[in-house]
């Protein structure tokens, strides 16, 4: 099917498909701030476990961000992006269907791995899918547009979501759009070319990872403790 589309169709379906991805990791950084009284009552959860859970997801998604982006380089942006997209998807279901608070801190924590591992990757495709200067530059501006309107949709979705289905819907919500930005990838999005050389910083990303994990422990502690 890919093989019989217009150039420009390709394109567009291309953008679609990367601004979407991206679109759902911003959306999910808000999201769950909805629905934190839902959260709370369902799973019994402590107020500190509670922040934890909520920063959990920007705290994996912020620190490995640089160490992914490189990731993409050495093995290949779109196989890297790819494999972000399944664990987000898969992790989102697991927050959906979780039992217990630390389940869903757990998989809140891998729910933002897959975030990373998708950001800068899906940046990099989008800019090398698009070869055209004046054609790139409104993708860009797309792009930017969703930056800033993904925290508002984060904040009106989040609380129709819990209104009307429950807290376990803003995360199952993920799944079937993570599978058709999946499929879609797949067919569509063309690989890049990895970069030979260098190393990944792994140690680095782990270090500021725990930098980031102790401070926020520290900072739901001195919030006010457990109730």
């Amino acid at each position: 099917m890919a093989k019989t589309i217009s150039s420009k169709t390709r394109t567009a379906l291309i953008v679609a498909v990367l601004c979407t991805a991206q679109l759902m990791l911003i959306v999910d950084v808000v999201v769950v701030n909805v629905a934190i009284p839902s959260l709370r009552a369902d799973l019994d959860v402590t107020p500190s476990l509670l922040q934890l859970t909520g920063v959990a997801y920007t705290v994996t998604l912020g620190s490995l961000l640089i160490v992914v982006g490189r990731a993409g380089d050495l093995f290949g942006r779109r196989r890297v992006f790819l494999i972000g997209v399944v664990i987000f998807t898969v992790m989102s279901a697991a927050c959906g269907v979780a039992q217990e608070g630390w389940q869903l801190f757990v998989a809140r924590a891998l729910q933002g791995v897959g975030a990373a591992l998708i950001s800068p990757n899906a940046l990099a495709l989008l800019v090398g899918s698009v070869p055209e200067e004046r054609v790139r530059h409104r993708v860009l501006g797309i792009w930017a547009a969703i930056l800033s309107a993904g925290a508002m949709a984060g904040q009106l979705l989040g609380g129709l979501i819990t209104e009307t289905v429950g807290w376990r819907g803003i995360f199952l919500v993920n799944v079937p759009v993570g599978v058709l930005v999946l499929w879609l990838a797949r067919s569509f999005v063309p690989a890049m070319a990895p970069v030979k050389g260098g190393r990944l910083d792994l140690m680095g990303a782990i270090m500021l990872a725990a930098t980031l994990g102790g401070t926020s422990v520290l900072l739901a502690q001195a919030g006010g403790g457990d109730s």
